[in-house]
Order: C-alpha cells, then sequence, then structure tokens
C-alpha cells in the first residue's frame, strides 16, 4: 500500500478517485475487437476474401481492430504459456473469443472455416458470429444450414448470414466479396457516445476479461511507462482491493497477443506499444504518468 505523502500516492489518489466515482471516459469510444476467419492463401498470407473485408472494415467502421483469428490464437497460447499457465486447447480459447470480441466473422471458404462454425456456433457465441456463405448452398438442407447456420439465425436473426455468389477458388483468387459490403455494415452499425463513461465494475480485472478491462490494463501499464508484473498486481490491488487477479495473466497475455504492449521476459518489463491511452482517467492524466514514472526511478535508485 501507499503512504499520503508518497510520490506513489500524489500520483495515485487521482486515478483511484476517478476509477472509483465512474469517471473514466473513453473519448474515442472502445476499440471494436472483431476476429475474422476463413482460408489462407499460403502460410502466413490470408485469402483474397480475407484480406478484401480486413481493409473494408479497417477503413469504414469507427474505431475497429480486425484480428486474424489463428494467428491470434496461436500467439495467444504462447504468451499465455510463457506466463506459467499452462497451455489453453482451441474449445477454452472459445472462451477468450467470446470474452473480448464483439463479432466474430466467418467466411465459409474452406474446411478449417467450417469447423471453426462448428466450434463456434455454440449458445455462449452464437450471437456474436456473422457467416458470409456462398449463395449456391443458400436453400441445401445440409447439416451446416439446419444446424449451426439455423441456430445463428434464431438466435441473432437472418442478417447474420451473408449470401452471395463465391468464386469456385478457394483462397488463391479474386471474386465479388465486395457485393456483401453493405449487408456487413448494417449488421456492424451502431451508435455509441464518443465520450461513452465506464464504470468501476467494469474495469475490475478480478471480476470479468471483456474488452474494457483488456484494455484498462492496458492504460495502467501504459500510465507506469513500464511496470513488472508483481508491480501491476500491487497497483491493481491498491485500485480494487486484495483479490484474485489470476485472471490477470489472460489479460496480459491477450493485449501482448493484439501488439498492444510489450512483454520480452516473463519476469521482466512490460511497457506500451502505443503512444496514447485508451481511456480518460483524470483532467490531468500527463501528470499521474509523471508521478508514477517519477516513483519508479527512486524506487530504482533505492535498489
Amino acid at each position: 500500500m501507499y503512504t499520503t505523502e508518497s510520490t506513489y500516492s500524489r500520483a495515485i489518489t487521482p486515478l483511484i478517485n476517478s476509477i472509483k466515482r465512474s469517471r473514466v471516459v473513453a473519448l474515442k469510444g472502445t476499440p471494436r475487437l472483431f476476429f475474422l476467419c476463413g482460408a489462407n492463401k499460403s502460410e502466413g498470407q490470408i485469402s483474397y476474401r480475407r484480406k478484401q473485408v480486413k481493409e473494408f472494415l479497417e477503413q469504414q467502421v469507427f474505431n475497429s481492430h480486425v484480428i486474424i483469428a489463428e494467428s491470434f490464437f496461436q500467439d495467444y497460447i504462447k504468451n499465455k504459456d510463457r506466463n506459467g499457465t499452462g497451455k489453453i486447447n482451441s474449445l477454452d480459447f472459445e472462451h477468450v473469443l467470446s470474452d473480448i470480441s464483439e463479432k466474430i466473422i466467418i467466411i465459409m471458404e474452406s474446411e478449417s472455416a467450417i469447423c471453426e462454425l462448428g466450434a463456434f456456433s455454440h449458445a455462449n457465441l452464437r450471437n456474436k458470429l456473422v457467416v458470409i456463405n456462398n449463395s449456391e448452398y443458400e436453400k441445401s438442407e445440409s447439416f451446416i444450414n439446419t444446424g449451426p447456420i439455423k441456430a445463428i439465425k434464431d438466435s441473432s436473426g437472418h442478417d447474420k448470414v451473408i449470401w452471395y455468389k463465391m468464386a469456385e477458388m478457394g483462397g488463391t483468387g479474386q471474386d465479388a466479396i465486395a457485393h456483401i459490403f453493405p449487408s456487413l455494415s448494417r449488421v456492424l452499425d451502431h451508435t455509441k457516445s464518443v465520450s461513452e463513461i465506464i464504470h468501476y465494475e467494469e474495469l475490475d480485472p478480478a471480476d470479468n476479461i471483456s474488452t474494457k478491462t483488456v484494455l484498462f490494463v492496458h492504460d495502467l501499464i501504459y500510465l507506469m511507462n513500464e511496470v513488472t508484473y508483481k508491480n501491476l498486481v500491487y497497483l491493481i490491488k491498491d485500485i480494487f482491493g486484495s483479490k484474485d487477479f489470476s485472471k490477470l495473466t489472460d489479460i496480459i497475455a491477450i493485449l501482448v497477443s493484439l501488439g498492444y504492449i510489450e512483454y520480452p521476459h516473463t519476469y521482466g518489463l512490460m511497457k506500451s506499444c502505443r503512444e496514447s491511452a485508451f481511456f480518460r482517467y483524470t483532467d490531468s492524466d500527463e501528470r499521474v504518468k509523471s508521478g508514477l514514472f517519477l516513483n519508479m526511478i527512486r524506487k530504482r535508485a533505492r535498489g
């Protein structure tokens, strides 16, 4: 804990007060995380269709962050395992997707995409799925149509399954996928206040993993300039009290996998890769940042 007169106390007190009084604001809106599944053109290269959808979302959907699902999965496994928390299988990974994604977009252009549809179409994730499929099979009585796709329609509406005439070229060629962009835009459209208020309970990483808790932990790392895992836990306990923060290792793995922070050594220093925080906490966040940084410098000098 901190003392009243310490540099740390002067830096953290306005931060804690703002968080507890629900004065945290996302000035530019909370980033919208879209996981994009489909085929690969070759190893390390996504298909033409995925490339087109990715570019459309990043250019036309405000605040979007498009994530290639399988690449994120591999990075997440590596980062989670590195932190000594054990390996995770692809089924358990569904919970990670459910916790942090707004939508999971599956382009039905490969056998792997069919498998992903089957894995992700259970009740917990169904409302987050958007499926792009070949109109040639729209009237088919196949298991895909009568099973996962029907479940998505029943749960979320028919507009969450988008049909168009796909060319028969796997992930290697080009076709008219741009025809679905207006439909995709309507599915993803929502109006959110730019100055969205983030409440105290939404930020507590002991209670949940969500987009907001992930971005909040990033901001703490950003405000501290660079920080060890141990000192990050101390800061979080000062804000939320002594709780079980075992989910923090998952959040850190997610942040590394998203490219929001660097954590080159398991027990080394974490550092933000961004030039700004996601949320505004006080009227003088730079003063908070400077105070926390000065406190760290003093601690190192005493060490």
